[in-house]
């Protein structure tokens, strides 16, 4: 593994790294599998309200699977993947209790029969609290892609969406009250939605326990398969443990 940091400015760095790793059988004495890996990285924060992060990985492995392949592939017939890895994130604090983030990631994954494998998400997120913090909200939408190519079968696709909505009260040192609204949407090869209502009050009654006794509604509706549909009701009690 080799290594490189540059710092040009308090409100930048940059990183890279190269990573080699091979496992070899001692006992058939031959090469199970060899892995190149860089990576590049960095921070940046134009001012202090917003701070970036970016990331970037590649990955190529070649490897064999047993000691019978071995004798009958040369180097130029091992399997092999490659991979991309994509990761960005910022923040936004303009305010002490007030944060607004976004987070994307992409992997894509390929081998050398053709077989693709592909993920990314972003998510928009907004904290904020008051009234010395004893009030908190939270809200956030998150879309996820999933692809998955893999001849001869049929191309997968699905798009996921997900809103969800949540507050906190803190009534006392030891009462608290939570709500919570959250509702996921499935597309493209898929078409199906799910609601969840959740409510809950908690009594911390040590320092190191809380209790919490809840309520959630379930809905769930596919528009293609309606005889999957269902409706939900629970009630729960949960003990947390704090260390």
């Amino acid at each position: 593994e080799i290594g490189l940091e540059l710092a040009r400015w308090q409100r930048f760095a940059l990183r890279t790294k190269y990573q080699y790793r091979a496992k070899q059988n001692l006992l058939e004495d031959r090469l199970i599998s060899k892995r190149h890996t860089a990576i590049v990285g960095a921070d940046y924060q134009p001012f202090d309200a917003l701070k970036t992060f970016a990331k970037v990985e590649f990955y190529d492995e070649t490897y064999r699977e047993s000691a019978s392949e071995a004798e009958t592939t040369d180097e130029s017939g091992d399997n092999s993947t490659q991979g991309l890895t994509i990761h960005a994130r910022a923040t936004y604090t303009p305010l002490k209790d007030l944060t607004c983030s976004a987070d994307y990631e992409y992997q894509d994954d390929r081998d050398r029969g053709e077989n693709r494998t592909m993920e990314d998400e972003a998510e928009f997120r907004v904290n904020y609290a008051f009234d010395r913090r004893r009030t908190r909200l939270t809200g956030s939408v998150l879309i996820e892609r999933d692809l998955l190519d893999a001849p001869p079968t049929p191309e997968a696709k699905t798009r996921t969406t997900t809103l969800f909505a949540g507050a906190v009260r803190q009534l006392t040192d030891k009462w608290d009250v939570l709500g919570q609204y959250k509702r996921e949407t499935v597309t493209i090869d898929a078409d199906n939605a799910r609601d969840d209502i959740l409510g809950e009050v908690g009594w911390s009654f040590s320092r190191f326990f809380k209790a919490s006794l809840g309520y959630q509604y379930t809905e769930f509706r596919d528009r293609v398969e309606s005889e999957t549909d269902y409706e939900a009701h629970s009630v729960y009690l949960r003990l947390i443990g704090k260390l």
